[in-house]
């Protein structure tokens, strides 16, 4: 008997990721690369001489399963500080592979056939599939333009007896966009009185400008005791190849959750683990960290004047949205792609991060680069004709 090759996997209705699309242009095209979110401005030498140091001393086997308990420590000490909730660091908080084993773990711990979960759209391209492996349903909702705002009476109207968690993505990629406090008051009478988990990926909390408060569900009792967070290091630092990232839950709900991650990561990269252990021990000053970032931010959106797209105002993030005029009606999808085969320059479409790939008419460019690929990118957006 023959083998039938015609295998459906899980996610069969998934292409490939626009990533892939779009990288495999960009090298086709030799473009400059401003559609993925690595940072790579300036390399961190105090971080990686901790991680060198690690390396040399041998540091490169298995440790804790849960993670570099001093670590962990300083992550508890950090969110302790900054939103005045203290996670115990042995019990409530784990070091993961990223950000999206976290969220990945998540949603496979708690999802089951026919649970519902509400997305905010545009939304990271990881949720809904995840949810749709573990035989859940994607609730979409579209986030309100042109400040990708919540509409909470939307959401209130989607809840079901059958709704088994909310996604919050805040800061939200891709568009920046931040969650206020009246947000955290709508949520919390939303969920009051149900069974409904939230899963609150914050990987960019540490990167909100312009005075901007970044509000944590670990701020509020009520939704802390049903949420789990999720963080990374990788944009702060620089780090993105690194994937460490941390989950942080109360002592109940991590139990849970730490049960699938021994068998999803079992091991961390260790001598990452330890460098960063070591460098948040130096007491670095996150701020400054952020105000580099934010210069790079008005630095690309100065150089955008010059050019036929519309820099939209970025609260929070590594990247910056635009729009765009055009008389031939063309979708973000097809100016992303005319730019990277004919300006060589490589964004990602809005769409791109829509189940039905929506066309928002905005493109997604990272503006963490060095400045010199910044100015030759900027050159070539100037000279750039849509139409």
């Amino acid at each position: 008997m023959k083998f039938n090759h015609s295998v459906r996997g899980k996610i069969a209705d998934y292409g490939t990721m626009i990533f892939s699309e779009v990288s495999q242009l960009f090298n086709e095209y030799r473009a400059i690369d401003l559609s993925r979110g690595f940072p790579n401005f300036k390399q961190n030498d105090v971080l990686t001489g901790f991680l060198k140091k690690h390396v040399e001393e041998e540091r490169n086997n298995y440790i804790s399963i849960n993670g570099h308990a001093n670590l962990r420590r300083h992550i508890s000490e950090i969110i302790g500080r900054r939103y005045g909730t203290t996670y115990d660091p042995k019990h409530e908080v784990t070091i993961t592979a990223g950000a999206s084993q976290a969220i990945y773990t998540v949603l496979s711990t708690l999802i089951r056939e026919n649970d519902e979960v509400l997305i905010f759209e545009p939304s990271y391209d990881l949720f809904a599939p995840t949810i749709e492996i573990n035989q859940g349903k994607p609730i979409y909702i579209k986030l309100e333009q042109p400040t990708f705002t919540i509409d909470w009476e939307k959401v209130q109207k989607l809840i079901t007896p059958k709704t088994r968690m909310i996604i919050l993505n805040n800061p939200h990629n891709p568009t920046g966009s931040i969650l206020k406090a009246h947000d955290f008051d709508e949520l919390q009478r939303i969920v009051n009185g149900t069974d409904i988990m939230i899963l609150s990926d914050e990987s960019l909390q540490s990167l909100v400008y312009d005075g901007y408060e970044h509000h944590s569900v670990a701020k509020y009792k009520a939704l802390a005791e049903r949420s789990f967070i999720v963080g990374s290091f990788g944009k702060i630092f620089q780090i993105t190849g690194w994937r460490v990232g941390y989950c942080m839950a109360p002592e109940d709900l991590m139990h849970e959750f730490r049960k699938l991650h021994q068998y999803i990561a079992f091991n961390v990269n260790t001598p990452a683990q330890f460098a960063l252990a070591d460098y948040l021990g130096t007491g670095i000053d996150i701020d400054a960290i952020t105000n580099e970032f934010a210069q790079r931010r008005d630095y690309f959106a100065g150089l955008l004047q010059n050019t036929p797209f519309t820099p939209l105002k970025v609260k929070s993030g590594i990247f910056q949205p635009v729009t765009y005029e055009n008389k031939d009606n063309l979708s973000d999808k097809d100016v992303a792609l005319k730019l990277i085969r004919e300006c060589g320059v490589a964004g990602v479409p809005l769409s791109a991060y829509s189940h039905s790939k929506t066309n928002f008419g905005i493109i997604r460019f990272c503006f963490a680069r060095p400045q010199s690929v910044i100015d030759e990118a900027a050159q070539k957006l100037a000279a750039f004709q849509i139409d």
